[in-house]
């Protein structure tokens, strides 16, 4: 009977002073971005992110335009140039045979510079990509960051582009081209390199605590 009675009581009492049940925000723990996040989300990572990928696509549409209308009339060209220099050459015309194998020289040196720089199109845009997939592991304020991946980026669209000028336009003006952005490909890639090794290094002496 007693029992009956605090039972009783006891719902009387929790009808009247009801308890608060927790909110959304206390049941809901909200999730903090991780260090990696946080630092992925910084310029220098957009920037070669979307710069190396720019580079992969500028590669793959000049080599598609290259090897689609220009690959095979070169070879053509140079064939038949080999074959001119083959019949001046059994027919005694030594000059005509030295130039036809000049101009065969010519268009093997052309060929192979639209083929080296669809090449160096890719691979800068697979050395910004790496850069970027790894940024967050490279200890360099921002701005040495931002910097070393515009001058990266440049120097990976004008590398080409000099090598192309070379045998096209001037060989001279090609070769400064190739000089003023292979120094600032080499200069950047020695930035992220010197914050990646002071990364090693931070990482070590923390271990080691």
């Amino acid at each position: 009977m007693f029992g009956f009675i605090r039972f009783v009581l006891r719902k009387i009492n929790q009808a009247c002073h009801p308890q608060k049940k927790p909110g959304l925000t206390n049941q809901i723990k909200i999730r903090q971005p991780s260090r990696l996040e946080k630092e992925k989300s910084s310029p220098a990572y957009h920037i070669l992110l979307n710069g190396g990928l720019a580079l992969l696509l500028l590669g793959m549409f000049y080599g598609g335009i290259y090897g689609a209308f220009f690959l095979d009339n070169l070879a053509q060209d140079q064939s038949e140039q080999l074959r001119f220099a083959i019949i001046y050459a059994t027919r005694g015309q030594e000059e005509e045979a030295e130039q036809s194998f000049e101009e065969m020289a010519e268009m093997d040196e052309i060929m192979e510079v639209f083929g080296s720089g669809h090449a160096h199109l890719n691979l800068f845009g697979l050395i910004a990509l790496a850069l970027a997939s790894n940024v967050h592991k490279i200890r360099l304020k921002d701005k040495w960051q931002i910097s070393a991946a515009i001058v990266l980026l440049v120097g990976g669209l004008l590398f080409p582009v000099g090598l192309i000028l070379q045998p096209l336009v001037n060989k001279t003006l090609g070769k400064v081209i190739n000089i003023i952005s292979g120094t600032g490909i080499m200069a950047s890639i020695a930035i992220y390199l010197w914050g990646a090794v002071k990364y090693s290094l931070w990482e070590r002496k923390k271990y080691f605590k």
